[in-house]
């Protein structure tokens, strides 16, 4: 689809940042953010400063290390950036504190055939970028941001800051660089290739939105369905959908008559085995730009570009077996909702039911009865199959004669909860940032492996 597709009724909520330099400096199909959300794929590491360490490897003539104490004590100078992440949101004026990458290769001879450096980090991260995009000022290390020290779920004690590209070539938490003379591609970033892709500003002739092989189709609504006051799932029918995996998510374009245009992610509520269509499940913020629209415009018949699936980190297949153990807050019930349906649909066939019937339990974490999402549907499952549980806590409202949890999710609630399955359990976890990187820190603790413990997490950092 060349073109887009002026979507009926759209008007658009323009960002506070208006026009002019702000709004120039917006790169296409990104939004503006006062946040600072939180994207990682598993448990935050949190390595001890006596522990850490800054190594510098390969094509050069003798690595170079830093314990932390030394690394501090390196010339580091103030940035003020604008980043913008894959994910849509871009935030201006960034300030951070580092060692600019020009410092610490000051300390190697380099090779004279290196070409390119591949980031390594805590918890098996790795990203590739050109040699040139990291010298003359391009990268630092930041050890603070906004004149406090480097939160962990932020990347710290230490990140790569690389502000001319995308968010996920900077590398959270950093141990090294290794100095190369061929590229290689990132690890844990499903899809990723060489060649990073620009985020600088839109008046810039480089500028461009990350790659993709997909392509943007038109869905009809065909149905529209209220699961709490505050939550609705639109029924997208798609002639062209290839079929998704449970935990995957799609993007949803609006574009106005001015062709004013807004992009949005949204995890995929159904279950695969649907032909054709798909169901979305979207919280309305009161301030959002999309989301009022989607509840108080959208009736079925109408058309919506949507381009997807997208993700391959954070999913679950009936083949992948089990136990599989879900830990959700909120909204972030929705892509564990399309796990536990195609659960439920993979085993209807006699072949097949012996692998998808593994143990599973949900954790659903709510403020109240009122905004437990899919609640019915979940009750059922649970009743018609022994081998699955849900567990809700309500943190705020209980209703009359409740005896479950009435708090926040906390260690001694999930070892409770997990102790059926036990530690070689896979795990799902998404919502708040908080309850993520609680739950998230509190498996790890309790004995399930980093690897078995899958993370995806919504809205601001909090700090």
């Amino acid at each position: 689809m060349t073109e887009r597709f002026v979507t009926r009724g759209f008007v658009g909520r323009r960002s506070a940042a208006g026009d002019g330099d702000a709004a120039a400096r917006v790169p296409p199909g990104q939004y503006l953010t006062t946040d600072f959300p939180v994207l990682s794929a598993g448990p935050t590491p949190r390595t001890p400063l006596e522990r850490w360490s800054l190594r510098i490897d390969g094509l050069v003539a003798g690595p170079m290390s830093w314990s932390w104490e030394e690394f501090r004590a390196l010339p580091a100078r103030d940035w003020t950036v604008d980043i913008s992440c894959v994910t849509k949101w871009t935030k201006l004026d960034m300030r951070w504190r580092g060692v600019s990458v020009d410092t610490l290769l000051e300390h190697v001879d380099l090779d004279p055939a290196a070409a390119y450096v591949v980031a390594w980090s805590d918890g098996g991260y790795t990203t590739n970028l050109p040699l040139g995009d990291v010298l003359n000022g391009g990268a630092f290390v930041a050890f603070e941001y906004d004149g406090r020290p480097l939160t962990p779920e932020h990347g710290g004690p230490a990140r790569l800051v690389v502000p001319a590209r995308y968010f996920w070539k900077s590398a959270k938490w950093i141990r090294g660089l290794r100095i190369q003379r061929e590229d290689e591609p990132s690890a844990t970033t499903t899809g990723a290739t060489s060649g990073a892709k620009s985020a600088t500003t839109a008046t810039d002739a480089t500028v461009r939105t990350m790659a993709s092989p997909i392509d943007w189709q038109l869905a009809t609504v065909s149905a529209v369905r209220d699961e709490t006051p505050s939550v609705r799932t639109l029924t997208l029918a798609l002639p062209a959908w290839a079929g998704h995996r449970p935990g995957q998510h799609v993007d949803l374009r609006l574009t106005a008559e001015d062709g004013y245009s807004v992009e949005r992610s949204y995890s995929i509520a159904s279950e695969p085995e649907r032909a054709g269509e798909i169901d979305i499940t979207v919280e309305r913020i009161p301030d959002g730009g999309v989301s009022p629209f989607l509840h108080e415009v959208i009736v079925p018949g109408d058309r919506l570009e949507v381009r997807g699936p997208i993700g391959g980190y954070f999913v679950w297949e009936s083949s992948h077996g089990g136990p599989l153990f879900l830990v959700g807050g909120g909204s972030g019930v929705v892509p564990l909702m399309a796990m536990l349906r195609h659960r439920a649909r993979s085993g209807s066939g006699a072949t097949d039911r012996a692998t998808s019937r593994v143990a599973a339990r949900l954790l659903f974490s709510c403020r109240s009865p009122d905004d437990a999402i899919y609640r019915p549907e979940l009750d059922a499952l649970a009743a018609a199959d022994p081998d699955l549980e849900v567990v809700y806590t309500f943190t705020r409202l209980q209703p009359p004669g409740w005896s479950g949890y009435a708090r926040r999710v906390d260690r001694a609630m999930l070892a409770e909860v997990l102790e059926p399955l036990g530690a070689e359990a896979r795990t799902y976890i998404c919502g708040p940032t908080a309850l993520v990187e609680v739950t998230a820190n509190a498996l790890v603790g309790l004995g399930l492996a980093p690897d078995r413990v899958r993370t995806e997490r919504f809205g601001p950092s909090g700090t």
